[in-house]
């Protein structure tokens, strides 16, 4: 099902496009800053139960990486861009258990992205470009998570297993909203700047991306 989710987002518009009046398109890759912000904005998310002491390196942190995208755009007569973009996150962040067994060590988690989404420039300037943009993701995390068995008696928390790292991998639905802001050079050529949130859908605001892009048009 996951695989049909991604072929959907890649071909559909190249399935749409065979029906409009296109005007143009572009390809375009950026590699910037990548944060998960779950534990900045709900401090203690994922923890269970919720009252579990906190780890200094996780409670109320954003998360660091960086990511790589590349993109696929068309203007259609509407004025409205139809783009389809993969992009792929590394983000370092720290293990968080009741017993700190993994509380000093770092991880690695991954994201992988695959998006289409609609923009519309609000410029109409031959030399710059400003657009508002929306779309549909699929994303998947692939993660280490601190895992026990426990249970509560008398208010308290009994650890009935010591933790261990188990392998997990996430696959969800969400929402993209950015901006892009680009310098379009005459040769067909153009760079800019992409600010980008992503909200999954069962879980809230999830990560920012703050990129340089660069691209050609043709």
């Amino acid at each position: 099902m996951k695989y049909a989710i991604i072929i959907i987002i890649n071909l559909y518009p190249l399935i749409l496009f065979g029906q409009m009046d296109v005007k143009k398109n572009n390809i375009n890759y950026g590699i910037g800053y990548y944060g998960d912000i779950m534990q900045f904005l709900d401090p203690g998310f994922g923890d269970k139960p919720s009252y579990i002491k906190d780890n200094p390196k996780v409670y109320g942190k954003v998360f660091n990486g960086y990511s790589i995208k590349c993109g696929y755009e068309r203007l259609m007569s509407t004025d409205f861009i139809l783009s389809t973009n993969l992009y792929m996150a590394k983000v370092n962040s720290y293990y968080n258990d009741p017993l700190e067994l993994f509380w000093d060590k770092e991880k690695i988690d991954y994201y992988f992205i695959s998006e289409i989404s609609f923009s519309k420039d609000l410029l109409k300037n031959e030399s710059f470009s400003l657009m508002p943009i929306v779309g549909l993701l699929y994303r998947q995390l692939f993660l280490d998570q601190v895992d026990y068995l426990f249970e509560i008696q008398d208010n308290d928390l009994v650890i009935v297993s010591y933790p261990e790292i188990q392998k997990t991998v996430m696959n969800d639905l969400g929402l993209s909203f950015g901006i892009d802001f680009r310098y379009n050079f005459k040769n067909s050529f153009f760079t800019g700047v992409s600010l980008r949130s992503n909200l999954i859908l069962d879980i809230g605001f999830e990560s920012i991306n703050i990129s340089p892009v660069c691209g050609v048009r043709f």
